[in-house]
């Protein structure tokens, strides 16, 4: 008789077991001997649980959650929410705030260019040129200035006597700029046929038209946080509380557009700078009023 492979040594008083070719489990021929631990006991459909003294048990199911289990893992998730919709207006104010920084490091740069291009800074409205004006005077005039102009550039159009945009999309009469900028001309202005001797790129959506009417001429100054629109109506930019409570409160500094949220800018006789310029940007915050300058960071 052939011995079984693989060979397992046969114990005394025991019968040999075979290997099932379909399984690998061993088999025991019918009325065999066998030890204790060779019993095994199928529970639940699965093999391999040893038998004690021929008495098998169950394996022990997962114990489900209790009811204050079950509120105490609400309470967590509940606390965790708050908290996070308490931090979001801290996060959305800081990113605001980030934003205007941004946005007057890049002025900064554009006047600090322009200075060194034409050796005086960019001229502000003219009505400061007649002296000290009063606080409201200044908030109104400081918003009503011809930077964006004079850092984009433009052209002058001699024999139909306007002024022509660098994108050459509009015409702006020296009666209108006269009457809102109280100046009667640009320093970075050259004839139409000829290039800009210094331009600096402003978005498409960082100005906006002082008036949503015909009556201002067109003109536009520097909008602060990226006004989408034209008009000032609508946007993404930080725009100027339009309702009546805050208006009592806090006056749009360009009446003609009250959604309006300028860049000020004043470079003659600055208060808080007198040896250069003041450029800075009023916003919002909860319905306090803020403000972010070259002189307050």
């Amino acid at each position: 008789m052939n011995a079984m492979w693989p060979y397992e040594p046969q114990r005394a008083g025991e019968t040999p077991a075979h290997m099932d070719s379909r399984n690998g489990r061993r088999i025991l021929p019918l009325g065999a001997r066998f030890r204790r631990a060779d019993v095994r006991d199928v529970v639940g459909g699965k093999v391999g649980q040893t038998c004690r003294n021929h008495r098998c048990k169950a394996p022990s199911q997962s114990r489900a959650f209790t009811l204050i289990e079950l509120l105490v893992v609400i309470s967590i998730i509940g606390t965790l929410a708050s908290l996070v919709v308490g931090l979001a207006p801290t996060v959305s104010e800081r990113m605001k705030e980030a934003r205007i920084k941004s946005e007057l490091a890049e002025l900064q740069v554009a006047i600090d260019a322009y200075k060194a291009k034409f050796g005086i800074y960019p001229p502000d409205n003219g009505k400061f040129l007649n002296g000290p004006l009063s606080e409201a005077e200044t908030e109104t005039f400081s918003a009503l200035n011809p930077l964006y102009y004079e850092l984009s550039g433009i052209f002058v159009d001699n024999t139909n006597r306007v002024f022509v945009t660098a994108d050459t999309k509009q015409q702006l009469g020296a009666t209108d700029i006269l009457r809102i900028f109280g100046r009667d001309g640009f320093v970075n202005a050259v004839p139409l046929n000829r290039r800009r001797s210094f331009t600096h790129r402003i978005n498409d959506r960082q100005h906006a038209g002082i008036s949503r009417k015909s009556d201002a001429g067109g003109l536009e100054v520097l909008a602060v946080g990226f006004i989408t629109d034209s008009t000032g109506k609508r946007g993404s930019g930080f725009t100027w509380p339009t309702d009546n409570k805050s208006l009592a409160q806090n006056p749009t500094p360009v009446p003609a557009n009250p959604g309006l949220s300028p860049w000020h800018y004043v470079s003659t006789s600055p208060v808080h700078n007198p040896e250069g310029y003041d450029l800075w940007a009023e916003y919002f915050v909860r319905g306090e009023r803020r403000v972010l300058a070259n002189w307050k960071q």
